[in-house]
């Protein structure tokens, strides 16, 4: 078998097309074919049991209605008070009036039924017969009389009998017996119906063809037949007819009468116990099965022959394009075969790599996830970006406003001593998945580490309103995220030996605003110290803190005058105003804390203002200025400090940053590094760019960095080297390029210098650690 098909392998690849095409195009259509023509035989086969099962249920429900027809009538008669009074008295002259009720009772149920027919009453007690056919006569002379007599008292209620039951009975006979109590005998009522009228009404049921339909009652007589012949005749014990009536059978099956073979279907009723039998020609169901099979095995050769030619024209159009693609392959690649293995080897080669950037792109995932983040924090995208560089992180924030809050390890710096720095990294790691999975339960938010430890937790919230009801236990979305803090706030004194702090900022509305949120998160932490150490740290936490409900737009106001006048630089205005501030202090608020709170409110913005300006306020100060805040034991001791010291200091700081601003100057000059640092950067530059001298910059470096130039610029290109590194598959060629160094054997030297490692082992360490 095997060296017969050894030579489709010899063909060309043309002749293999068309030879395959052909297999299988054909084979489904000879399969098709044969399951068509065996699928048409067994329809028509289902059809023709549905068709006679249909002629028999019609005849079976026509017969059953005559024979309800009759039976009705006749037990209206047999209960009928007229009949029984006559039957009981006797029909005679000298007992007219009931014999004549009797005559018109009879008259009127024979006009009013649909059946024509006649009866006849007999009374065995009188030995009399009336009939409306042979009028009243002696129960001997009846012409049933033997059948009356044969059934008498051996069967009563109603009794139909089938004509030629007896000899001479021509036509069908319903027995019902009228219950006379006070006679030796009941009386009989006998209904006489021709049964021409039953057998004109069953041959008019066209079956059509050769097909015949028999009625067969309990007895194995023929009750109804197409030929009248047959009518009244039993079923001989050696017909397969009296085989299939015997054993009930309804299912069809097939059976040979006259030499002809036929299909039968039969059903009893359950009305009468007869059964119902139709019979057709096998010949007329091969007949059109054979038509049918012809007809589909020419549209099978027609379309086979259809096939062959398209699988011939198609198999020489399809070589040349292959052809073509197979040579462009084969220059690229260094193993040989047929175009078929070509082909094979080229999509092996494509699948391997999309499994590598699969994979490395699986390993950068967690870095692009954060870096998203963290320019969302920052507020480095911009509105119309932001949907899209989320989506291409795999990140998901849905909702109308958002939230932002940041966990932060109190006291950080006990928190480095204690831990190491890989345990630190799992403590942030661990901190960060709690943090999410205890806001994911509530709601769509994302985690990022943004600084050294702290953990951002950005909470999206469905409606437009703070106050509005979001949750089903009727509480707003801004009451369940404080629960869903203070659940972080006991997980974590749980969980991990140190305590943190939270801040919550209020609702942004866009996510280009988030950043927003972020700054005035970061800057609620400054107000921790006035903030019992349970609660999440809120601007309205803050502000009940420092403020009364009735007070609070006096202090917000004059707060916001003092940090305006200290911006423009009119000190003295900002005493006066502080002065009248700290004067109605005793008016509005009750404790020292709240006092103090309000102080270390005004400080905080005071110092969230130079901070602006690009100062700090402990440069102005050399004291720990929130220890001196709450040193303080009476209002006219920080009044004293506040405007003999603070505002003071704060001024001769200015005054001589503007005489001499070296520390903003160094900032814009570090800045201008940071944002150009691919460019061909050098002192010469750098001096041009903000019009000094080289020897001013130099001075400047060595003044705020205790460094030079060049050693300053060396780290903050290495510093974007191992960014690259870790958060991006650049080359380390490319990365060298871009850095402005002359080659990668140059920058390779100079970061192993400034690292101790290659750049190559730096990225694999890194992901060793992940």
């Amino acid at each position: 078998m095997l060296n017969r098909l050894s030579f489709i392998r010899n063909l060309t690849f043309q002749k293999t097309l068309l030879v395959y095409s052909i297999l299988i195009g054909i084979i489904p259509v000879l399969l098709i074919g044969l399951l068509s023509s065996y699928i048409s035989t067994k329809g028509i086969q289902e059809e023709v049991d549905q068709g006679q099962q249909i002629i028999l249920k019609q005849i079976e429900y026509q017969v059953d209605a005559f024979l309800k027809d009759l039976q009705t009538t006749s037990f209206q008669m047999a209960d009928d008070r007229t009949f029984e009074k006559a039957l009981r008295y006797g029909i005679s002259m000298n007992n007219l009036e009931p014999t004549l009720d009797m005559v018109n009772a009879i008259s009127k149920y024979r006009n009013h039924s649909k059946i024509s027919f006649s009866v006849s009453l007999v009374n065995p007690s009188y030995e009399q017969v009336y009939s409306n056919l042979y009028g009243l006569q002696e129960i001997k002379d009846f012409i049933y009389y033997d059948l009356i007599r044969d059934n008498d008292g051996k069967q009563r209620g109603t009794q139909l009998i089938p004509p030629h039951t007896y000899p001479n009975q021509p036509e069908l006979l319903l027995l019902r017996t009228i219950y006379l109590n006070a006679l030796p005998s009941d009386g009989v009522l006998v209904m006489h119906i021709d049964a021409k009228q039953l057998n004109e009404w069953f041959q008019s049921v066209n079956q059509g063809g050769n097909r015949k339909a028999l009625v067969v009652d309990e007895q194995g007589r023929i009750v109804l037949s197409g030929d009248q012949a047959e009518v009244g005749t039993r079923l001989s014990p050696t017909s397969g007819l009296y085989r299939y009536w015997l054993e009930g059978e309804e299912a069809a099956s097939s059976f040979v009468l006259e030499r002809v073979s036929y299909q039968l279907s039969s059903k009893k009723s359950s009305f009468n116990g007869w059964t119902y039998m139709s019979m057709i020609p096998l010949k007329e169901l091969s007949r059109k099965a054979d038509r049918i099979q012809y007809m589909t095995w020419c549209f099978v050769a027609g379309i086979a022959a259809i096939w062959m030619l398209i699988a011939f024209l198609g198999s020489r159009k399809l070589t040349v394009p292959l052809q073509r693609i197979t040579k462009k392959m084969t220059k690229e690649m260094t193993g040989s075969g047929t175009e078929f293995q070509v082909l094979d080897q080229y999509m092996d080669q494509i699948v391997e790599m999309n499994a590598d950037l699969t994979n490395r792109l699986n390993e950068q995932l967690p870095q692009l996830k954060d870096s998203v983040l963290l320019q969302l924090l920052r507020g480095e995208l911009k509105e119309e970006e932001i949907n899209a560089k989320l989506t291409q992180a795999g990140l998901q924030l849905q909702g109308q406003r958002f939230h932002v809050c940041i966990v932060e390890i109190e006291q950080y710096g006990d928190f480095i001593q204690t831990y190491g720095e890989r345990d630190r990294a799992l403590f942030m790691y661990a901190l960060s998945k709690m943090i999410a999975e205890i806001g994911g339960e509530k709601f769509s938010c994302l985690t990022v580490a943004a600084h050294p430890g702290q953990v951002a937790l950005i909470v999206g919230m469905e409606g437009s309103d703070n106050n509005e009801m979001d949750n089903e236990d009727g509480k707003s979305g801004e009451q369940t995220l404080l629960e869903v803090c203070e659940s972080i706030d006991e997980k974590v004194k749980l969980y991990f030996k140190f305590s943190t702090a939270i801040a919550m900022s209020q609702a942004c509305r866009r996510y280009s605003s988030i950043c927003e949120g972020y700054q005035e998160a970061l800057r609620l932490l400054h107000y921790r110290p006035m903030i019992d150490k349970h609660k999440t740290i809120t601007y309205k936490e803050i502000t009940n803190a420092a403020l009364s409900q009735q007070s609070s737009r006096l202090f917000v106001k004059w707060q916001k005058s003092i940090v305006v006048n200290i911006a423009e630089g009119n000190f003295d205005q900002a005493a006066v105003e502080m002065n009248k501030m700290i004067d109605v202090i005793p008016e509005h608020v009750l404790n020292n804390a709240s006092a103090l709170g309000i102080f270390n409110y005004l400080l905080a913005e005071i110092e969230h203002l130079l901070l602006e300006m690009g100062y700090e306020l402990s440069d102005c100060l050399d004291e720990p200025i929130y220890q001196t805040l709450y040193a303080c034991e009476s209002l006219q001791e920080v009044r004293e400090w506040l405007i003999g010291t603070v505002l003071p200091a704060i001024r001769n700081h200015l005054a001589e940053v503007n005489k001499y601003d070296n520390k903003k100057l160094t900032r814009q000059v570090i800045h201008y590094i940071h944002e150009h640092i691919e460019d061909d950067l050098s002192l010469q530059k750098v001096a041009d760019e903000f019009e000094l001298t080289t020897a001013k910059v130099r001075a400047l470096f060595k003044e705020e960095l205790n460094m030079n130039f060049i050693t300053y610029l060396i780290e903050c290109r290495i510093s974007k080297a191992k960014e690259w590194l870790v958060h991006s598959e650049m080359p380390v060629k490319d990365i060298s390029e871009r850095l402005g160094y002359t080659s990668p054997q140059n920058f390779s030297r100079v970061f192993k210098q400034m690292t101790g490692v290659s750049p190559g082992t730096y990225r694999d360490q890194f992901f060793q650690k992940e």
